[in-house]
């Protein structure tokens, strides 16, 4: 398991996500450490995604 840090920058943002398609590329099984990788490194990008890319709801549909 490689070290996992904060995501604060476009860099770490990009390591970050190059890393998820590494551990997703061998498809790690639940319980290991590559699959526990896997789910806290998601956690951090989604929430930095969440920040830096919201989606905005919009409250109306136009035609």
């Amino acid at each position: 398991m490689k070290t996992i840090k904060p995501i604060r920058t476009k860099a770490d943002y990009k390591a970050a996500l190059k890393r998820v398609d590494e551990l997703i590329a061998i498809n790690p099984k639940s319980g290991t450490t590559a699959y526990d990788e896997l789910d806290v490194i998601g956690t951090l990008v989604s929430a930095y995604e969440d920040v830096h890319y919201p989606i905005e709801i919009s409250d109306s549909v136009n035609f």
